[in-house]
């Protein structure tokens, strides 16, 4: 084991430390907080013009005007499907 002293020139650096009640940080957080629900309630008219543009109810894609290939659908749809096994559940 290896030990070793310190050497300095001049005195160490004492710490010091700045101190506050604790109402003045939930002060600051209480401000920073009405602050927060203010500035959304500004944003919020902004949103949602940008939500809404172009209208709310956009009407879905067309699959194969993108040139995308669309698969055929089954003959049966899937809420017939749960209609039937509820049918056969209540008959068996």
């Amino acid at each position: 084991m290896t030990w070793f002293a310190d050497r300095t020139d001049s005195a160490l650096a004492q710490a010091s430390v700045w101190s506050l009640p604790m109402w003045v940080y939930k002060a600051l957080i209480l401000a920073w907080a009405l602050w927060l629900s203010f500035a959304l309630l500004r944003w919020l008219p902004w949103v949602w013009t940008c939500f809404s543009e172009g209208g709310l109810w956009r009407p879905r894609p067309d699959p194969g005007a993108a040139g995308g290939t669309s698969k055929p659908k089954s003959s049966a749809a899937p809420e017939n499907a749960k209609d039937n096994a509820d049918d056969a559940w209540r008959a068996g």
